[in-house]
């Protein structure tokens, strides 16, 4: 290269860029993160080994600081559920298959009409109270450890006054002072949830010729539930009342569960300065020490179907299946709420059955034969009542004070929040799948079967049922005067701007109270049938038997992950049940 070419070359490099070169280059600059940017940029001559390893850099900056991000707000995002969202009693195809077919080897599909009748009374104990607990309070609990076994026997939240200098978490403590206690106020709230049902299902199942048949079931059932609820305050001295609106200690309320539950609220002394208006009590979403129970017929199933393949040893069908809810609905008034039922949904669908004899001993009355039952049911808008979060303040928000007027204000009136998000909602779910499969082993008088169950109910929707925005009954937020006490308040922190923005409708979280539930279950039953009373064509049985249902884990995992996305949590229960049944097949 000769030397005009040199500086022509020279001169060239030192042009001005065209206008897509600085596009180009202005692009590249502005993806390239704030810190990297005294680090000189990379020119042809830099060796490709220095590229990919400032690259690789750059990446695990990156990712670094999305994990960083995630688990600073991973108490923030977690969602809980406003209420436990369980399996009815009566949806039960397991203990239903196993008490209609303990000896399917005596259904004579030649004569007018045969079938089976039962009463079968169980008892059903939830397992993993912790699970149950997570569900209802999710990240914010504590883990109490049992020092005898190392597990983890309770769950426990620490209520802390803001002025409390002795925090376990400060991520965690919910804030005294929203609950009308001492900003000095510190106790410890244990829980051990536990449901208990007892129910006695009757049911039937008639064929007749041609193959058609039908089937019928209604549990009479009572439930009690009991969250295990226990506080243990820690004594404290001094205390200056909570933000300013009262100004004596004493006339404060003492425990939290005086608050959340007993409907105390504090006194006001104007002589002290303390300003008028009225403080409201807790009304909905109560979390209380004692049990709560209901008793009831929880729904009544009625299938009517046609088995297209009918012989001795082969029998296949389909059915159409309606559900008539005969239970209770979710009130909203008790955060842990006895529920009996499905909730309050009328239910249609229909599904698949039939059973298979693929052995069997001539000589010795033995036989093994395979049964099993697939439904799907839709259910339909029921009416409920419920109290939510709001979706700046985040998850158990409702347990947060709100006022009507600026701290300072000579009339201040004071509610918490679940009273002004209390309302009247219409929820359905799209999917409820029940399917189940045995083995039944036949010998002599004694039957024994085993098999599996699974159980979902997808994804709830929740509307209003009567034009409203977002719900009818809150309106004590379309009247716009109701704030929360700081901008960027959660419960577990008080808010640092005084300067508070007013509470409307929009700001309920409807989205985030949507439940569903899923259960895997395994069970068992054994059986003895009365053979010298099959001339009368009556023949009696009686069984007992016994069931594990593995329900879903703690319902905030998800959320945790998926910071920012709305999540439905499955808060099925873990339990186990027995049983006994009796009754007899014709």
């Amino acid at each position: 290269m000769n030397q005009s070419d040199r500086k022509r070359k020279n001169q060239h490099a030192h042009e001005a860029p065209s206008q897509g070169e600085q596009s180009s280059a202005l692009m590249r600059t502005n993806s390239v993160p704030m810190h990297t940017s005294s680090v000189p940029m990379r020119t042809s001559s830099m060796p490709k080994r220095t590229k990919n390893w400032r690259k690789q850099n750059t990446k695990i900056a990156l990712l670094a600081s999305l994990l960083l991000v995630s688990v600073s707000n991973a108490h923030d995002c977690c969602q809980v559920a406003p209420y436990l969202q369980i399996r009815s009693p009566g949806q039960n195809a397991a203990r239903m298959l196993s008490s209609l077919y303990p000896d399917v080897r005596f259904y004579d599909p030649a004569q007018p009409y045969y079938g089976s009748f039962y009463i079968t009374p169980s008892y059903t104990r939830t397992l993993r109270p912790t699970t149950i607990a997570d569900s209802l309070f999710g990240n914010t609990l504590f883990k109490e450890v049992d020092c005898a076994t190392t597990s983890p026997a309770k769950r426990v939240i620490r209520v802390a006054g803001s002025a409390e200098k002795n925090m376990d978490d400060p991520r965690k403590n919910w804030i005294a002072d929203y609950s009308y206690l001492a900003n000095n106020f510190k106790s410890s709230l244990f829980f051990y949830p536990l449901i208990q049902t007892i129910s006695f299902d009757v049911g039937t199942y008639v064929g007749f010729d041609h193959g058609f048949f039908m089937r019928f079931q209604a549990p009479l059932a009572t439930t009690r539930w009991d969250i295990g609820a226990d506080e243990v305050i820690t004594p404290t001295t001094g205390g200056n009342g909570f933000h300013k609106i009262w100004h004596n200690n004493n006339n404060l309320v003492q425990s939290f569960l005086d608050y959340s539950c007993c409907g105390i609220t504090p006194t006001r002394d104007s002589a002290l300065g303390d300003p008028t208006g009225t403080s409201y009590p807790l009304g909905v979403s109560k979390i209380c020490p004692w049990p709560e129970k209901k008793t009831g017929i929880a729904d009544v199933h009625v299938d009517a179907g046609w088995n297209f393949v009918n012989n001795e040893r082969h029998q296949l069908g389909i059915y159409a299946r309606a559900v008539a809810p005969t239970g209770n609905r979710p009130e909203g008034l008790m955060l842990f709420e006895p529920l009996l039922g499905n909730g309050g949904h009328w239910e249609a669908g229909g599904g698949l059955t039939g059973h298979l004899r693929f052995w069997e001993s001539d000589y010795e009355n033995k036989q093994i034969n395979f049964c099993f039952d697939a439904q799907i049911t839709h259910l339909f808008n029921a009416r409920q009542r419920r109290a939510f979060d709001l979706k700046k303040q985040g998850p158990l928000s409702r347990y947060m004070l709100a006022i009507d007027a600026p701290l300072g204000s000579p009339h201040i009136n004071t509610t918490p929040i679940a009273n002004l998000t209390y309302a009247n909602i219409q929820t359905n779910a799209s999917v409820q799948a029940d399917i189940v499969a045995l083995f039944n082993y036949a010998s002599d008088t004694f039957t024994w079967n085993i098999g599996y169950n699974f159980w979902r109910v997808s994804c709830e929707t929740i509307s209003c049922y009567t034009p409203c925005t977002p719900c009818e009954k809150t309106r004590g937020l379309q009247n716009g005067s109701w704030q929360m006490i700081g901008t960027n308040s959660t419960i577990h922190k008080l808010g640092t701007n005084a300067t508070a923005t007013l509470l409307t409708p929009q700001d309920v979280d409807i989205d985030g109270a949507r439940v569903s539930g899923q259960s895997h279950k395994f069970f068992t039953q054994f059986a003895y049938t009365w053979l010298d009373l099959m001339s009368t064509r009556v023949i009696p049985h009686l069984g007992i038997g016994a069931e594990y249902e593995v329900g879903g884990s703690r319902c905030a995992i998800g959320c945790a992950q998926q910071c920012g996305k709305p999540c439905c949590t499955n808060c099925m229960p873990w339990q186990w049940s027995i049983w006994l049944t009796g009754g007899f097949t014709f």
